[in-house]
């Protein structure tokens, strides 16, 4: 049993994954860079709600120990809108942070920070994002294709 020679090895191939693999790249990488952008969004968006679901958590809290009329929160909160808290009190459940004392940055919750995605930066992912090049890319990638289909067929027969 003989083996083939390497010359009956299929030469389209190479060509044939080439040009797929670039159309695949040139259509994946902006959409991929489009998908972390709405992800990013997505992400500041929940980051907003949870905030202001924190926000309505303090208030509410602040609020019912008003109406049950916490007598150190209506004394505190009367002081505090005379000016005259004392050192060490505050108008709020929490403890009060160093230097002057106020209940609106008490009630409010810490802002969470986001860091925005940084796309891959690559030879090709530049030149995939680029409008003017896709296209060129794309019929590259599409001729790499078709070159490979045709010379791995055995080329045209006559």
């Amino acid at each position: 049993m003989s083996r083939a020679p390497l010359s009956r090895i299929d030469t389209g191939w190479p060509l044939l994954l080439a040009g797929l693999a670039l159309v695949a790249a040139v259509v994946l990488i902006p959409a991929w860079d489009e998908l972390e952008r709405v992800r990013f969004e997505r992400d500041k968006l929940l980051a907003m709600d949870a905030q202001g679901r924190e926000r309505i958590r303090r208030q509410a809290r602040y609020l019912a120990a008003l109406e049950r009329g916490d007598e150190a929160l209506v004394r505190s909160l009367a002081l505090d809108q005379m000016r005259l808290v004392p050192a060490g009190r505050s108008a709020v459940l929490e403890p009060p942070p160093p230097g002057p004392v106020d209940i609106y940055a008490q009630l409010e919750p810490p802002p969470r920070t986001l860091t925005a995605p940084v796309p891959a930066d690559s030879a090709l992912a530049r030149l995939a994002r680029r409008d003017r090049v896709r296209p060129w890319l794309l019929g590259l990638g599409a001729l790499m294709v078709l070159v490979g289909v045709v010379v791995g067929s055995g080329g045209v027969r006559r």
